[in-house]
């Protein structure tokens, strides 16, 4: 029996079509195209007729038209400009021979010459002014001729390496215009396209001994089809393919190969003498049609490539079987090598990249296979609403394997690779490396919704959330509604929406109307927007009449269906599904012999946190997980309490070598509770040190999308202490040591543009210092307690191409105040390796006459040593040494000097400088520097001048940790400071040692981030 809110529910769903039917309309787009390959100097000279039909209900004065091949003109354009935040310098550093173009084009509208211009704002978008309105159901002949310079195959989708072509988004195509209005767009490497059904019928003339790949079917090309029969044959008679690239001239012989096929939206091909070519059918599941496959490979992956058919064929069998019929007479797979197109779907073809696996491969076809539903029929806005595509057809390769490869774990399971952590491989469900993807962004709040247009998405939520979130989120739907359900749902959808253009709106309908269940929590909460999954299982009480009650609580932000499984032993006992909700709830079971319960063992739900999922049936701690202790780092496993270990061992010159271990639970995911802890036993001074550190963070739904609350503690030798007694001479020695709270708050903003690599970082810090006194001085009573507070805005790009980081610091403590600005930029020469970079610093302090023993709060023009990190933030080898190697170890602050003079250039009220440095051409690992600097009292006495400066070398051994400097030119103040000092040559060459960016949980904690 339906109730009343189903049968609304109903009826509200099914007057729906009827609203959007009256909205829809579908402009209908026919092309022919003529083209000449000119392989000698790159270049394409075409012919092109557009009929244009206007279905819309509105009289159209304007048509816009992309003109993509612009995209790779010069760094001006929106591709050159995306590829630049991303840190891709294929653009900026290309030669003109590198670049592409479009020109020569002049529009004809019904043999009338149109009036044109390209957009102001964009280079490759042009709009074409109609003299005379088109009207409904009218049409129109656009004509236009055109060039197209082919740029290199690095760059984007388009391109040529040597007289490989791979020719994509190559002609003059009018924007798509819908019901939301016009739709164009500049080319983008990241986000994809939107195109108007028609018919292509293209020709294309080039050299006879090409091999020719495109969309659509060859027509009127007998000797072309026969002349690619018998290089099957060849291929499939070979027993051994060289894996040598060969050079093959071109043929003076001209030929022209035509192509057609109507109900697309795009049409590619692709070129390449070296190919060999498989020619195979397959045979639809329920109709029995016949399609053509084509696989076009080079030698060097022939061996994966050979089974490329089968690939293809299973594919087309199990989306037939799930979707629908596949929609086209062939289907071609080009293998494209390493061009930087590869892997991108058109209609009826693809490109493939190198791939050593086969299994790699396979996934990699089925996958482009599959674009043929979601992209080539189911014609919608990628650009817009990328998961439509990217993220069900995802959905489909991931049901694929788990359908074909059913219980074979090595083909579920993948290889991911922890580099961070000497190459170590773990394996891992493939279903999970999706979840763990999305989860990467999702535990640390920096995830964007899928829907967000592409060019507003970063790299990593690009594929966190259109391709891994959406995917798993139609896995979740599917065991929600059962395989026969969905299939159903799907089927309707693709059924209403083939040869046209489906918004989100219609996907939903589909599902809808087919399996009468209201999916909100689906396309509203999990596809439209970034909240989160988080059920728990917070009880089981077990009743005297045989039943537990297991009861549930959510704490998360949607409020989707969620199943609880029976578990006995390794099995499912009973598993039961409940509509989503808010609060709580409890859930009654049978005894079903359960030692415990589990919401949703199977791994279906995009669960934020799992640790909570879990309950025994019986005993004491029923929630406690046993503990795993792994060495080195694994995969969060959220049915233990993991622990991590690893061996530790450090040096300095006062504790020597400590040995212990660092035990933690970080993983690649963050946790809202982190830890490490690190017992090490110094050799030198016969007792423990070490530390650790506490993280617990917060997840504000707003631009400061995390905040961390962070404790740590640490003890270390810092100094030795001798000291002679002048009574009877005897001798005093003991090793200093320092004890350092470090208690912050940490607020991460989010940059208001995601798609540049921007942190905004404020931190307030408390932290406080216990330092051991020397013996000589005891009696004075000095302050071994020191409390320091501290405030930090920091402001950081991390694109290789536009590096930058902006600093604000206030320190006060122990009677004194420091302020300080600091600013400093990469400009690079074209690529990301070599450039030009500036820091600019101005500093200001206040000291009283008076402070703590020991403790140098001065600025120095010659950056700060280990007896002036008063914070003990840096590791340094030796840090109270004032003579020899370890002495020369500093941190490039203050002034950012690099000649060691001593007190001769520090300040207590007021410090500037300039830093310049610049690469060197060529191989030459060295750097040029340059620093300016003045203070306060600059320019007291004869020998200083109010302007200090030096030039000199360095040479980064590990870029941005193992630094050596050394300066060969300077001011005479400096002169005067190094002669006072008597510093030799050797004694002028300083390093930087940042031992604590090498710490693998550091940067497994900056890789996840």
């Amino acid at each position: 029996m339906i109730s009343a809110k189903q049968y609304f529910l109903f009826i509200l769903l099914s007057a729906t079509p009827a609203f959007c039917s009256a909205q829809y309309f579908q402009q209908e787009v026919n092309y022919t195209i003529h083209v000449t390959l000119d392989d000698s100097k790159n270049m394409l000279r075409a012919f092109e007729n557009i009929s244009y039909k206007n279905n819309s209900g509105q009289s159209l004065t304007k048509l816009y038209i992309h003109l993509w091949p612009e995209a790779y003109k010069d760094q001006n354009t929106s591709l050159a400009k995306e590829l630049f935040k991303n840190g891709n310098s294929q653009i900026i550093s290309a030669s003109e021979n590198d670049l592409g173009y479009i020109d020569s084009l002049d529009f004809y509208i019904d043999d009338k010459k149109a009036n044109w211009k390209i957009l102001q704002d964009t280079s490759d978008i042009c709009c074409i002014y109609l003299t005379t309105p088109l009207q409904h159901g009218d049409s129109i002949q656009i004509t236009t001729p055109f060039r197209l310079k082919i740029p290199s195959a690095y760059i984007s989708r388009l391109g040529h390496k040597d007289q490989s072509y791979y020719i994509s988004q190559w002609f003059p195509k009018p924007a798509v215009f819908d019901q939301n209005g016009w739709n164009y767009f500049s080319y983008q490497n990241q986000g994809e396209f939107y195109g108007e059904f028609g018919s292509f019928d293209v020709f294309v003339t080039l050299p006879e001994n090409y091999v020719i790949a495109a969309t659509g079917m060859m027509k009127n090309s007998d000797s072309e089809i026969n002349w690619l029969m018998k290089k099957d044959s060849t291929t499939r008679a070979t027993k051994e393919f060289s894996g040598k690239p060969t050079t093959i001239l071109s043929s003076s012989i001209k030929k022209t190969v035509h192509f057609y096929q109507n109900k697309i939206h795009d049409f590619a091909w692709f070129a390449d003498k070296r190919w060999n070519v498989l020619i195979d059918t397959t045979t639809l599941p329920n109709s029995k049609k016949t399609i053509q496959l084509y696989s076009y490979f080079y030698n060097e992956d022939a061996e994966n490539w050979k089974r490329s058919s089968d690939y293809m064929r299973d594919a087309i069998y199990y989306y037939s079987k799930w979707i629908g019929e596949y929609p086209y007479d062939q289907l071609s797979m080009v293998d494209v090598g390493n061009a930087r197109g590869s892997d991108m779907e058109y209609p009826t073809i693809a490109t493939i990249g190198n791939y050593g696996d086969s299994f790699e491969l396979e996934t990699t076809i089925v996958h482009e296979t599959g674009h043929n539903w979601f992209y080539s029929a189911l014609g919608n806005n990628e650009r817009k609403y990328a998961w439509m595509d990217e993220g069900i057809n995802s959905f489909y390769v991931s049901r694929y394997v788990y359908t074909k490869f059913v219980g074979d774990s090595s083909k579920q399971n993948k290889n991911i690779t922890f580099s961070n952590f000497g190459n170590r491989q773990t394996k891992i469900n493939f279903r999970l490396k999706q979840y763990y993807r999305y989860l990467a962004g999702a535990r640390q709040n920096s995830d964007q919704s899928p829907s967000t247009s592409s060019e507003l998405m970063n790299r990593s939520n690009y594929s966190g959330e259109v391709y891994n979130k959406s995917s798993l989120s139609f896995e979740y739907l599917k065991a929600y509604l059962g395989d026969s359900l969905i299939d159903s749902c799907m089927r309707k959808y693709f059924n209403d929406w083939k040869f046209r253009h489906p918004q989100p709106a219609d996907l939903k309908y589909s599902f809808e109307s087919t399996s009468g269940k209201n999916l909100n929590w689906m396309f509203d909460d999990l596809l439209a927007g970034t909240k989160k999954l988080d059920y728990k299982i917070v009880s089981c009480q077990n009743n005297k009449n045989g039943t537990e009650v297991i009861t549930l609580v959510n704490n998360g932000s949607i409020a989707g269906p969620v199943n609880v499984d029976c578990i006995g032993g390794d099995e499912i006992k009973y598993s039961q599904w409940t509509e989503g909700f808010f609060g709580k709830k409890e859930l009654i079971f049978n005894n079903q012999n359960c030692d415990y319960y589990r919401i949703d063992s199977q791994r279906r739900i995009p669960e934020l946190y799992r640790n909570n999922n879990t309950i025994r049936a019986t005993g004491p701690f029923k929630k406690t997980e046993k503990i795993q202790i792994s060495l080195g780092n694994g995969i969060e496993d959220p049915n233990f309490s993991q622990l991590f270990f690893s061996p530790a061992i450090g040096w300095n010159k006062y504790n020597s070598i400590m040995a212990g271990g660092v035990f933690h639970n970080i993983s690649f995911l963050e946790k809202k509770l982190e830890f490490i802890i690190m017992p090490l036993y110094s050799f030198g001074t016969k007792d423990l040190v070490g530390g650790g550190q506490i993280n617990y963070h917060l997840y504000p739904n707003s631009r400061i999308n995390r905040i961390t609350l962070q404790s740590g503690i640490s003890r270390y030798a810092f100094a030795n202490d001798t000291y002679t007694f002048p009574l009877n001479n005897s001798l005093y020695q003991n090793t200093l040591h320092f004890i350092k709270s470090d208690t912050k708050i940490v607020l991460n903003i989010l940059p208001s543009d995601r798609t540049i690599k921007l942190t905004n970082r404020i931190t307030i810090r408390n932290i406080f210092v216990n330092r051991g006194i020397p013996y000589s001085i005891n009696y004075r009573k000095e302050n071994k307690n020191i409390n320091y507070l501290q405030a930090e805005y920091i402001r950081e790009n991390k694109n290789p191409l536009d590096l930058f980081l902006q600093r604000l610091i206030v320190t006060t403590g122990d009677r004194f105040i420091y302020a300080a600005a600091e600013a400093c930029n990469f400009f690079t020469y074209r690529n990301s390796n070599k450039g030009f970079s500036t820091r600019l610093f101005g500093g200001f302090t206040s000291i009283p006459s008076t402070s703590t023993y020991g403790i140098d709060y001065k600025m120095s023009l010659s950056g700060r040593t280990g007896l002036q990190d008063y914070l003990f933030d840096e590791v340094f080898l030796g840090r109270s040494e004032s003579d020899g190697i370890l002495s020369q170890q500093f941190v490039n602050d203050f002034g950012g000097f690099i000649s060691r003079t001593s007190y001769f250039h520090e300040s207590n009220k007021w410090m500037a400088g300039i830093n310049m440095n610049t690469t060197l051409p060529g191989l030459l690992p060295f750097r040029l520097f340059a620093n300016i600097g003045s203070f306060d009292n600059a320019g007291i006495g004869d020998q200083f001048g109010k302007i200090s400066w030096e030039l000199g070398v360095d040479l980064p051994v590990i870029k941005d940790i193992f630094v050596i400097y050394l300066p060969f030119a300077y001011s005479k103040d400096i002169k005067y400071a190094i002669d006072k000092l008597k510093l030799n040559t050797g004694e002028l060459i300083r390093f930087e040692l940042h031992l604590k960016k090498l710490n693998p949980l550091t940067i497994l904690k900056s890789t996840a981030q």
